[in-house]
């Protein structure tokens, strides 16, 4: 049915209507394309300006300096980037096509929304009249509403929209292929950029192009942005047809509502504009994120030359400060010459080492990068629709800078550094030399030891090394300089490399050209190589002609000059190196020596002993009988054990502290002994003694209160009955060695007397670890481990995964020790190899090979060994009395041992204990026969 308002309008109010919103729409497509038009103009100078510029630059580049400076290298890439990166940016900035573009596209977008808002949602209108107004061209339909007077209602509003949707993907399509076509021809200013300096760095690397490959590039690149170019002009001219295509197909359409009454169509539900819209700025942002990223990365590098230029000048500065001070030393010694008397002045050259040099540009060089984004993602293919799956690449610029940079630019500086630090040092080192000299020959003379003749000849000799020092002082900072900054090229050639989200041809040539240089490398080295083979071959066949001849007859046989020595195995020297005269510090000795912790907080890997303990002593004040008893290898930590307990566990308690020092062989012996020890002459009164004073008694090396012999078991028992008839009122707490352990439990039951047995047991990896670099820590200085040599074959060293140089030394350290605390330290400072400039440097720790040393053990040394280590350590007499053999032949054994560098005196008692170090050889000898 009418709307009765809608009936009444008068017959113009279609024609009204209908020329208004042609006319806005008209004149709003125009402002569109006209300002497209100007985005593209704008584009097209700005890049057209680049190029050109580039072309100028080329033809006018400077030749390199040589050597390269890196102030020179900076100021050429400075030079380049603010012509061909940061002007076109800012101009790019400044005019924003890309924006205007999108906006303008918006912009029209709202125009047409207000446009269609402003309709009139239905109007009364004749079939002559539409046809009347619109000027149909199609004489059929002209004809038909010639005909039909009869006014219809028009949907108006409804038929432009549904004629807007239909027709919305194909203008979508064209917007997206133009915005697309600028997105990428923005990004060839970025691209342009990256050839230009990839040309510059190439060049001054000493790895440049030719000029045909990088013509080649050139216009490979021109050609590309021409091409793109056209497309964008192709759009402008889609977008002025699409107008007309528009205004036809909606004539039609409302000429053939009014003559046939169809139904409009309901119009779509969900509008893809605003998909289609986010998609475009998504792919305009990430091509400025690409700008950006370049701008601020060519800013980062600026930076870092400076940085490194800087270091050099510091490492000028000290060779001039070497040299000045050499100078000054030497004209001392010249008026010395004359008078000869005086006291040289005392050196004051430092010498900052090349690793801490590396470490803070290292430092500088990550401080400057932290500017960069840790990362960003960046599309590598553009799109007019978006994409379910967009490509996406996540770029990471100060990782790959950093790793670039380990790969290309820090091994070549680091010999460079480490080079300048050894011609100081050098120095230097001829300075101290001179410097004893000349105190050495004036402190003689003073005391009337050396004639004057002499000390002339000194000063004389000293002057002479000091003028030659300095005339051999070398000049390397112009050749340095070179390098480093070459390095610095490379590294910044292959962060491109791998920043580069298109593989261009450029980056190609960069690879087809590297290897290229390797391949030369490879055939010089492989020429050498079979040179050397050949040579070696042919020496090889004339020995065997040699041989063949001498065995058939022909010639005598030549004498043999070998000397055939056979040595016998001794321990490696890392088992019994002199410590005492190895550079260590002396802060480093005292962390590391050889006596039992009294620090609890030195106790590392042992808080499931200690929470024994306190359990232990907690029933003991509750009325329980206790007694523990602490089992571990020698050296394993048992008396440091004790001391922390003593110091946390029972504090407060009364203690007394004693240990076996001498051999207990009866009951009386051990009635002496305790009576001695707790004050109690009639051992008889022992237990109401203990009663009243509720001690804690420690006794250690329990395994000295026996000998491994008939009756002689005395006072081990007699000590068993003690402890169970008094350890209710005292804590007892004993310690032995695990062998010696072992061999008394199934003797005479050692572990039933005992209500706690506290297993000391050898220490892991990670508890070796922690407990020396606790100390190391303590020291203050740095810690820096040599990377073990590979030995494996390559089918291990492909599949193994790759294993820190600590954490290898550790795993070593442990098998190699054993898990003993003391064998892992002395270890440790064996493999120290230097200490200086405030670094310990440790050599690595390579498996060592023990079987020639326990082969060589036989039956007798191996009884001998489970002998001292049953007792804690043997004399001569006991040894013979345990073995019923004279005491000539115990001596005789006891001192093969010594000799084998398998036992030793033991500090302050009498009798031969198992070195600490050689505890791992006697435990694995001793598993092998069985006999432990």
């Amino acid at each position: 049915m009418n709307d009765p308002q809608t009936a009444s309008s008068p017959p113009s109010a279609f024609a009204e209507a209908w020329d208004r919103f042609e006319s806005e729409f008209r004149s709003a497509h125009r402002r569109l394309v006209t300002e497209l038009e100007s985005c593209w103009k704008d584009l097209h100078g700005i890049l057209r300006e680049q190029f050109a510029l580039t072309d100028s630059l080329a033809e006018s580049a400077p030749t390199p300096e040589s050597p390269l400076s890196l102030g020179w290298v900076n100021d050429q890439r400075s030079s380049l980037g603010q012509s061909l990166l940061q002007s076109p940016h800012a101009i790019l900035l400044k005019k924003s096509p890309q924006r205007r573009a999108a906006a303008a596209i918006e912009s029209y977008e709202r125009d047409l929304s207000a446009l269609l808002n402003g309709l009139p949602e239905s109007l009364s209108v004749s079939p002559l009249q539409v046809s009347q107004s619109l000027g149909s061209k199609l004489a059929f339909k002209r004809r038909m509403a010639s005909l039909r007077r009869k006014a219809k209602l028009l949907p108006l509003q409804l038929i432009v929209s549904n004629v807007f949707s239909q027709l919305l993907p194909r203008r979508l399509a064209l917007e997206g292929e133009y915005l697309v076509t600028m997105t990428r021809l923005i990004r060839c200013l970025k691209q342009n950029w990256n050839l230009a300096s990839f040309e510059l760095d190439s060049r001054l690397a000493g790895q440049a192009i030719s000029l045909q490959t990088f013509q080649e590039e050139k216009t490979k690149l021109r050609n590309g942005a021409a091409t793109l170019f056209r497309q964008a002009g192709s759009s402008l001219d889609a977008w002025r047809n699409w107008q007309v295509e528009f205004e036809a197909r909606l004539q039609r359409r409302v000429l053939s509502h009014v003559l046939w009454t169809r139904r409009a169509r309901p119009l779509p539900e969900v509008d893809p504009l605003p998909a289609h819209l986010s998609h475009w700025l998504q792919q305009f942002r990430s091509v400025e994120t690409e700008i950006n990223l370049e701008l601020s990365l060519h800013a980062e590098e600026r930076t870092i030359l400076s940085l490194f230029a800087q270091s050099l000048d510091t490492m000028s500065q000290e060779g001039v400060e070497i040299a000045e001070e050499l100078g000054a030393f030497l004209g001392w010694i010249k008026e010395a010459a004359a008078r000869q008397a005086g006291t040289p002045p005392s050196l004051k050259s430092y010498i900052v080492p090349s690793a801490t040099r590396m470490s803070a540009l290292v430092r500088a060089a990550k401080t400057e990068l932290d500017a960069l984004p840790e990362s960003v993602e960046v599309y590598t293919a553009y799109s007019a629709r978006p994409r379910k799956r967009p490509k996406l690449r996540m770029l990471e610029p100060a990782k790959a800078w950093m790793e670039s940079f380990g790969r290309n630019g820090r091994p070549s500086i680091s010999r460079v550094l480490q080079e300048v630090e050894s011609h100081h040092k050098r120095t230097v080192q001829e300075m101290e030399r001179a410097y004893e000299a000349v105190a050495f020959s004036l402190e003689e003379a003073q005391l009337g030891h050396q004639d004057a003749q002499v000390v002339g000849e000194v000063l004389q000799n000293a002057a002479s090394l000091l003028e030659h020092s300095r005339t051999s002082m070398p000049k390397w900072r112009p050749s340095g300089e070179e390098r480093i900054a070459r390095a610095l090229l490379r590294v910044f050639l292959e962060c491109r490399l791998v920043l580069s989200q298109h593989r261009l041809s450029v980056w190609l040539a960069l690879l087809r050209h590297d290897v290229g240089r390797a391949w030369t490398l490879v055939s010089q080295r492989a020429l050498a190589s079979w040179g050397k083979a050949l040579q070696g071959g042919i020496q090889h066949t004339g020995r065997l002609l040699g041989h063949l001849l001498a065995y058939i007859g022909w010639r005598p046989a030549a004498k043999s000059g070998q000397v055939d020595v056979v040595t016998r195995p001794l321990l490696p020297d890392e088992f019994v190196a002199d410590l005492s005269e190895r550079p260590i510090p002396a802060i480093y000795r005292r962390l590391f020596r050889y006596e039992a912790i009294q620090d609890p907080r030195f106790l590392v890997g042992r808080e499931e002993e200690m929470n024994a303990v306190s359990q232990a002593r907690n029933l003991w004040e509750r009325g329980r009988s206790v007694s523990v008893i602490i089992v571990g290898e020698r050296g394993s930590g048992k008396t440091s054990l004790i001391n922390c307990a003593q110091e946390q566990c029972l504090k407060g308690l009364e203690i007394v502290r004693g240990e076996f020092g001498r051999r207990l062989l009866s009951e009386a012996d051990l009635h002496v002994f305790l009576g001695h020890l707790l004050g109690v002459a009639d051992i008889s009164q022992l237990e109401p003694h203990l009663k009243e004073r509720r001690p804690v008694i420690i006794l250690e090396e329990l395994e000295r209160s026996f000998l491994r012999q008939v009756g002689h078991y005395g006072a081990i028992r007699a000590l068993q009955r003690v402890i169970a008839a008094t350890c209710s009122s005292a804590f007892w707490m004993l310690a032995i060695n695990q062998v010696a352990f072992r061999f008394l439990d199934a003797s005479v039951r050692l572990g039933d007397s005992f209500s706690h047995r506290v297993n000391a047991a050898t220490a892991t990896s990670e508890s070796l670890r922690q407990a020396i670099l606790l100390r190391h820590n303590l020291s203050g200085l740095r810690l820096h481990f040599a990377a073990p040599p590979d030995t494996s074959r390559w089918p291990a060293r492909v599949l193994r995964r790759e294993v820190a140089a600590e954490d290898v030394f550790f795993e070593r350290l442990t098998s190699e020790s054993g898990g003993v605390f003391r064998t892992a330290f002395e270890i440790w400072l064996s493999h120290i190899s230097s200490a200086d400039a405030g670094v310990v440097r440790m050599k690595p720790l390579l498996p060592v090979d023990l079987s020639p040393v326990i082969n060589a053990l036989d039956t007798g040394a191996l009884f001998t060994l489970v002998a001292i280590l049953q007792h804690g350590g043997l004399t001569a007499e006991e040894h013979s009395r345990i073995f019923q053999v004279l005491p000539a032949s115990s001596q005789a054994q006891l001192d093969e041992l010594l000799a084998r560098e398998i036992i030793e005196p033991d500090p302050g008692r009498d009798g031969l204990r198992v070195r600490p170090e050689a505890g791992r050889v006697v435990q694995e000898a001793l598993y092998r026969r069985n006999l432990l």
